[in-house]
């Protein structure tokens, strides 16, 4: 991303009245454990590190949208 990092749009996004309740599954190419530890805490549903599957991606996306109310 040219402007800023993934962690901090996430940050951004969970900051925001507007936006914090947004479901948000990061897909990235940062695999190591912290990246993923830090996605989770600063609020992501789900951390997909690249290369990732589209059934596991629809899978979270499932999960995401079955959690919360409509």
């Amino acid at each position: 991303m040219p402007v800023m990092d993934g962690f901090e749009a996430l940050e951004r996004l969970k900051a925001s009245s507007d936006t914090k309740a947004t479901p948000v599954i990061m897909l990235t190419a940062r695999r190591e454990s912290h990246n993923l530890d830090k996605g989770i805490s600063l609020g992501a549903e789900f951390y997909l590190p690249k290369p990732f599957s589209m059934d596991n991606l629809t899978q979270f996306i499932d999960l995401t949208v079955k959690d919360k109310p409509a």
